[in-house]
């Protein structure tokens, strides 16, 4: 019987036949492996994730590679709610530019584990793009939700290698060679 409550547990949440919303989340975060950033800020349904400042690598762009590596566990009140806000502030790790911005995604859209635990993946690219994305625990293979060109906020703007000191894993992440920006990108290079 047992087995079987698995199976069923299992197929739910691959298939995303929940009869009720979600009431936690596992907000993961990464970025294009071209395209690392400082975030500042992130947000689910206005609640803020806690912590001051962290670095977010990754390589969101390899279908192969689990995009959720890493998360924290957040619990909010969905109820019935059509969407679910998630919002983050952020600073390119190599241009020093600052961006914002916010997308809302069905609760009913995101995949989720077999205690009804939602998964968020907040990924960052090039020139702002700002990306809500759903992924499984255990594969590559997730979703994007929503996607947006950011707001710049060029009053935000930092030069991170005068910070390598104040923030974890900053100055390992200074040091790495990325890959170039590709020609073409979903958001256009900001005139400023």
């Amino acid at each position: 019987m047992t087995k079987v409550w698995a199976a069923l547990m299992a197929m739910l949440a691959l298939t995303g036949c929940w009869k009720e919303a979600p009431t936690q989340a596992n907000l993961s975060m990464t970025s294009y492996s071209y395209s690392p950033v400082l975030l500042t800020e992130a947000k689910v349904e206005g609640l803020k994730i806690p912590f001051n400042t962290t670095v977010v690598t990754g390589e969101a762009e390899d279908a192969n590679i689990p995009r959720n590596l890493g998360a924290y566990t957040l619990s909010w009140s969905a109820g019935n709610k059509d969407t679910i806000a998630v919002s983050a502030k952020w600073v390119e790790l190599l241009t020093d530019r600052a961006w914002e911005a916010s997308l809302e995604v069905s609760p009913d859209d995101l995949m989720r584990n077999s205690l009804n635990t939602a998964s968020i993946t907040l990924i960052f690219g090039p020139n702002g793009q700002f990306v809500a994305g759903t992924d499984p625990s255990d594969t590559g293979s997730g979703k994007d939700l929503a996607s947006e060109c950011g707001t710049r906020t060029p009053t935000q703007d930092r030069d991170i290698s005068a910070e390598v000191d104040a923030h974890a894993l900053l100055a390992e992440a200074l040091r790495f060679d990325y890959p170039p920006v590709p020609d073409q990108t979903t958001c256009p290079e900001p005139a400023s």
